[in-house]
């Protein structure tokens, strides 16, 4: 999967994927790569055999025992996000039988990674408003306070807050917390 800006293994079976997987990064090519780039199913029959076309990663993957791959694509529409790989200790483990049942999971992965993000896209902007709405509160006693020292409109305390914040070059939310926090000392 593409998570900030750089790819990675993100869910494994076996503790020797992403050192497998590492050599696509490496090289900037293989066959998981192709299948997230290409959205197409991409079967390495032999990698012995075949392996010329991707050489950095069958190396590593001979040298951890698989000697085939099947790499699906992780699609939403015609999106993709990641890819699905299945690794064979033998030559020739997957047709295109496996190639289409696989697809059926990868199929199935991406709508829980789409609900996934969806959830945390949700998460992030919930505490983005909890923020807001902590950093608002204390706005409008700062405003409250300026408002009762100076006799100002409440648009007039406001404008006098963004004007400290600019000048001290501070966020708004932190000038209006010092002056609560010296009103309540007071």
């Amino acid at each position: 999967m593409l998570v900030d800006d750089r790819v990675t293994t993100q869910a494994f079976t076996d503790p020797t994927c992403p050192h497998i997987d590492q050599a696509h990064y490496d090289s900037g090519h293989g066959p998981c790569l192709d299948a997230f780039r290409n959205g197409s199913a991409i079967v390495v029959e032999s990698l012995e055999a075949e392996g010329g076309r991707y050489a950095e990663f069958a190396a590593a993957a001979m040298a951890h025992g698989v000697y085939s791959t099947l790499s699906l694509p992780v699609l939403t529409g015609e999106r993709s996000i990641g890819a699905m790989n299945s690794y064979a200790g033998a030559d020739r483990a997957f047709g295109e039988t496996d190639a289409d049942v696989g697809q059926v999971f990868a199929d199935q992965a991406a709508v829980v990674l789409v609900n996934a993000e969806a959830y945390w896209d949700a998460q992030l902007k919930i505490e983005h408003l909890q923020r807001a709405l902590a950093g608002r509160e204390v706005i409008d006693l700062a405003k409250g306070i300026i408002m009762k020292t100076t006799g100002c409109d409440a648009n007039q305390a406001f404008e006098t807050l963004v004007k400290q914040s600019q000048a001290e070059n501070r966020k708004l939310r932190d000038v209006a917390a010092d002056i609560v926090a010296r009103a309540q000392r007071s």
